[in-house]
């Protein structure tokens, strides 16, 4: 086993330990590919799979939340978080990608279900046309929100407008940009 995979069955082993998250971690040896199920099993809670370069996260039903390819990241026991650096989540609704973001990093807290966007941001869908970009950006998974308080950027085909703080809806189908607490735009995409 690798150094890195021994840092992947690691974090894999503080995570369940810490929050009862199933965990899978995928390594890759001379054996092919093998894993190791640590925690719960499957259909009892959330859980991450885990594997080289790649953060999974599924409901309890079983339904993908979401997928990140990272070109690295830890994991925080006092804090119950991951912090992923140079993150692409893509963002799913009913197994399809709905959204995705780039980041320099993602903070994904267990407990709490969300996941904070930080450093370049940039949200998208491609489906919608719609684009953002800000500093930092808050994930309520669960609600299926989009949140930030920093100055945003939203672009949707040729029309562009600024704001200091961003809603918006998983889909990106919903934004609402807003100077302090005034509403500066509220856009409402039809379904496509």
């Amino acid at each position: 086993m690798t150094a890195r995979a021994t840092r992947f069955a690691v974090v894999a082993a503080l995570l369940a330990a810490v929050s009862g998250v199933s965990i899978f971690v995928v390594m890759r040896g001379r054996g092919g590919e093998r894993g190791m199920e640590v925690g719960p099993g499957p259909g009892t809670g959330p859980r991450l799979e885990i594997g080289p370069n790649r953060l999974v996260g599924y409901s309890p039903s079983g339904e993908v939340l979401f997928e990140a390819q990272m070109e690295g990241g830890e994991y925080d026991k006092e804090h119950e978080s991951a912090r992923l650096w140079g993150v692409k989540c893509s963002m799913m609704e009913q197994g399809a990608a709905v959204s995705a973001v780039e980041s320099d990093r993602m903070d994904f807290f267990l407990k709490q279900n969300k996941a904070l966007f930080g450093g370049a941001v940039r949200v998208w869908s491609e489906k919608q046309g719609v684009e953002i970009r800000c500093e930092d950006l808050a994930w309520d998974i669960g609600q299926k929100v989009l949140h930030s308080d920093k100055p945003a950027q939203f672009q949707w085909r040729e029309v562009k407008m600024q704001g200091n703080r961003v809603d918006a809806d998983l889909t990106l189908r919903r934004v609402s940009l807003y100077d302090g607490a005034r509403l500066v735009a509220e856009v409402k995409l039809p379904r496509r």
